[in-house]
């Protein structure tokens, strides 16, 4: 199964997941997973969630685990 297929069901599955998750369910780089993505996104079928401006005050927090995208059909 290609990297598309793989990531496009997992997503499918879930209906939401950060780029972290989706590029290692797809066993491709982030900006590779950055790549197939624009191309749902570009179908119309994902969504990039926007990110809040901030979660909290900490900024412990890994930047990509706010990259969430939807499945939106």
């Amino acid at each position: 199964m290609s990297p598309m297929q793989r990531l496009k069901e997992h997503l499918l599955g879930v209906k939401s997941a950060n780029i972290l998750e989706l590029s290692h369910h797809a066993g491709v780089d982030i900006d590779v997973a950055r790549d197939i993505l624009q191309h749902f996104i570009h179908k119309g079928y994902v969504r990039l969630n926007p990110a809040p401006v901030t979660c909290g005050k900490c900024t412990k927090c890994n930047p990509l685990t706010s990259e969430i995208y939807l499945w939106l059909v």
